[in-house]
């Protein structure tokens, strides 16, 4: 939703109103001064009003509607107004991924149990609420949640994965404090031969009395590529 604070001459949200989606450093401007008597709140944000122009003189903040200005003393009494919105913070705003080539044994179901998450954080002041919504992303990539709200101060954990295609590229995180990207890098790997720790086959395998058969599977080992490379030989 669109983060922005209406000003109401009324109570219970009546008469004449005026809607911000910015600081107003005078309301004389728009010729709303000293005539709030009510107000809502959407989008997310808070409100700030202050008694005189230029944030000045004294001041009272508001985290949600107000039916009524009457039951804070500050009706008929603003003159500038400060907007405290959400900040959508993601982190870390880089993955890397690596895969195996696809033609290996065990390859694609390895390659689409990789997984990892990232944090957004609602870094913005006090009261406010970040909501959040997964906009484009590269084919393959599976997001979930792809949406939520967050509290300031708070964070969610998104998980990022694969199904059959492995995709570098970007996803856009949108939200109503704007929009972020997090960058996905994929490598895919074709090693030869590759080890799995607890390997199963489906079916028979032959092979001629004093003859070698070497088997190529995925590995589940996490400090792949770096670590040591083995084939298994049967003889």
């Amino acid at each position: 939703p669109e983060r922005k604070v209406i000003l109401y001459s009324d109570i219970n949200f009546g008469g004449a109103s005026q809607t911000f989606t910015q600081d107003a450093s005078s309301l004389v401007d728009g010729d709303f001064n000293d005539k709030a008597s009510s107000l809502k709140l959407e989008g997310g944000c808070v409100v700030t009003l202050y008694e005189n122009t230029n944030f000045g003189g004294a001041s009272k903040t508001f985290t949600q509607n107000a039916s009524s200005l009457v039951d804070s003393d500050f009706n008929d009494k603003a003159s500038s107004l400060k907007i405290g919105l959400p900040v959508l913070s993601i982190d870390p705003a880089n993955l890397s991924f690596n895969f195996y080539s696809t033609d290996k044994t065990g390859a694609v179901d390895f390659n689409n149990k990789q997984k990892k998450t990232i944090a957004i954080r609602n870094t913005g002041v006090s009261s406010t609420t970040l909501y959040w919504e997964i906009g484009s992303k590269p084919t393959g990539v599976v997001v979930s949640p792809t949406s939520g709200q967050v509290s300031s101060g708070g964070s969610t954990t998104v998980t990022i994965s694969f199904e059959s295609t492995y995709s570098s590229g970007n996803v856009t995180i949108k939200s109503n404090a704007g929009a972020q990207l997090l960058t996905i890098t994929t490598k895919s790997y074709t090693t030869p031969t590759v080890s799995l720790k607890s390997p199963s086959f489906v079916g028979k395998i032959i092979a001629e009395v004093n003859k070698s058969v070497t088997f190529e599977i995925a590995s589940d080992n996490p400090s792949f590529p770096n670590a040591s490379i083995k084939s298994y030989e049967f003889q």
